[in-house]
């Protein structure tokens, strides 16, 4: 009888080995999908089913199963479903905004029973797929926490009753260290539970690396908006210096020609630099795409100015600071944006420098 270890594209290790008839019952149970990664009992890689058609068309066939039916609650096939590499689960933390996962059924029970995880909470079996609350899912009938919990004696689990598997031994099915002690003292929690929940909190070895990215990009946004507005009002008052006496002088006398600034076109520029700092200094972060449009297109004529003037100075200030605000709204960690805003706000100090003294 052609026998099967199997497990999830995410999961460490492997269940089995399973019959043919017990795979068409993980199908059924929605537990193997042609993702699932499957090897047969004497080889040793793994491949999705869908690399199989054969076999996949025998385990998802609607056909009834030969072996004898057992209850949901007893049969040893069920048990092992729920601890098994195949079951996995996520939620989405509702305080960080992070996917935390993946667990198994059993730890999804204990997350349900120390309210970590309620029916409201977002979940989901993979995670590409889309979330949908836990109550609408079928799983939430088996884990819900009851009105009246009875302590009950664990059974001891039985084993899969194939002439296989008596003699073969599965580490993924040795019995788990109960959520519930008993001590001298009383009922004490076991440190497993107190692990998950510190997974749903984003407070294990696992998930540091999210918190540390999640502060790092709040610090680069502190920084990125002061960062931007230097920058943007450095570089209007670069531009506007060689044109600053006549515009002083329209000013106070308040006459102010059309045909001054069609010659001098350039002052677009600053006019839509001013207009970037006062969106950016008012938190207007949509602006960031407008932001880059105008330094690409700042890099390319400044380039040709500065270049055919041979203001060289001039030439890698401008670039230094236009880059360096292109640079700035595309980072999201603290170390790169700091580096791209010194060289943006350094290459406007530059500029200023070497027009205004």
């Amino acid at each position: 009888m052609d026998e099967f270890y199997v497990r999830s594209p995410n999961a460490t290790s492997a269940d089995g080995p399973f019959s043919v008839e017990q795979l068409q019952e993980l199908y059924k149970a929605e537990m193997l999908n042609e993702e699932t990664l499957f090897r047969e009992i004497e080889t040793e890689g793994f491949a999705p089913f869908s690399s199989n058609e054969e076999l996949w068309n025998l385990v998802s066939s609607n056909e009834e199963s030969e072996i004898g039916q057992e209850t949901a609650e007893d049969t040893p096939l069920e048990r092992k479903k729920e601890g098994s590499a195949l079951s996995q689960f996520f939620f989405l933390n509702s305080t960080t905004d992070e996917v935390q996962g993946p667990y198994t059924l059993d730890q999804f029970r204990s997350l349900a029973a120390a309210s970590a995880i309620g029916a409201t909470t977002p979940v989901s079996r993979s995670v590409d797929s889309g979330f949908k609350p836990l109550a609408q899912d079928p799983i939430w009938e088996r884990i819900r926490p009851q009105d009246k919990p009875v302590l009950r004696l664990k059974k001891k689990e039985p084993t899969l009753a194939t002439s296989a598997s008596r003699d073969t031994k599965i580490p993924s099915l040795r019995k788990k260290k109960p959520l519930m002690e008993v001590t001298e003292n009383g009922l004490q929690e076991s440190p497993d539970i107190d692990h998950m929940l510190k997974a749903a909190e984003g407070n294990t070895r696992q998930t540091k690396h999210v918190q540390s990215f999640r502060k790092s990009r709040e610090r680069a946004f502190s920084i990125l908006l002061p960062g931007l507005l230097l920058s943007f009002l450095l570089s209007a008052a670069a531009i506007v210096q060689p044109f600053w006496e006549t515009l002083f002088e329209m000013i106070q006398s308040r006459n102010f020609t059309t045909s001054f600034f069609l010659k001098n076109w350039i002052l677009v520029f600053v006019v839509i630099d001013v207009f970037l700092a006062l969106a950016i200094g008012f938190g207007k972060t949509a602006v960031f795409p407008f932001a880059r449009l105008r330094c690409g297109i700042g890099i390319g004529f400044f380039l040709f100015l500065f270049y055919s003037r041979q203001e060289w100075t001039a030439l890698v200030a401008m670039t230094a600071l236009q880059s360096g605000i292109i640079g700035a709204t595309l980072c999201t960690r603290f170390a790169t944006t700091l580096l791209f805003i010194a060289l943006s706000v350094g290459g406007g100090v530059v500029l200023v420098r070497f027009f205004w003294f």
